[in-house]
């Protein structure tokens, strides 16, 4: 098995406690959520790795029109329980025309995408969102990229990549205008212009 496999996997044996994890947060989900769509113009979101849906759910909520991706099957049913458009696709061949989404965001899922394929993936989002357009990151604060084994949110094997605040502003430049970039509580987030 690969990288996605194995991290896909764990997601969907670990659907039940990963959502009561997240709700558990979900001040944070909204509070960023309302600093993405302070600065959105437009309506059409895509929600990158939306796992559970909370993020598309709270965006749909303040009248956003949202289609949801998750790599994992089950992450995919419970974003359409929850009255989602979700699609199962993979973050690395998004399957979307040209110039899409007025903002993508990616919070907690570019986590799991290698550094050799970020470059690939940046130019695949750049893609589908409008000129103008926004796109939010998170990704978690370290250094290099392994394989974790359970952490708080699931039960199993992920594969995790982590950045320096510097080494990710160096690889969002290359293809987007950075409004602000915030490292904090071992999360970097980032918010980009394209």
């Amino acid at each position: 098995m690969n990288y996605k496999e194995i991290t896909r996997k764990t997601y969907d044996r670990s659907i039940d406690i990963y959502e009561k994890k997240v709700l558990q947060n979900y001040q944070k989900v909204e509070k960023l959520v309302n600093i993405f769509l302070k600065h959105l113009t437009g309506k059409k979101i895509l929600d990158l790795g939306a796992g559970t849906g909370n993020y598309g759910k709270a965006m749909k909520e303040k009248g956003y029109d949202v289609i949801c991706i998750d790599n994992s099957e089950e992450m995919v049913k419970k974003c359409r329980q929850k009255g989602l458009i979700a699609k199962v696709m993979d973050i690395e061949e998004l399957d979307f025309p040209e110039n899409t989404f007025d903002g993508v965001c990616a919070s907690a899922s570019l986590i799991h995408i290698p550094k050799a394929n970020l470059e690939k993936v940046l130019k695949s989002i750049k893609r589908v969102l409008k000129p103008g357009g926004l796109f939010y990151v998170g990704v978690q604060t370290g250094d290099g990229e392994k394989f974790i084994d359970g952490v708080k949110l699931v039960r199993g094997k992920r594969f995790i990549v982590y950045y320096q605040e510097e080494e990710l502003k160096e690889k969002l430049l290359k293809y987007f205008g950075i409004i602000k970039i915030k490292d904090s509580n071992g999360w970097i987030n980032a918010l980009c212009k394209n």
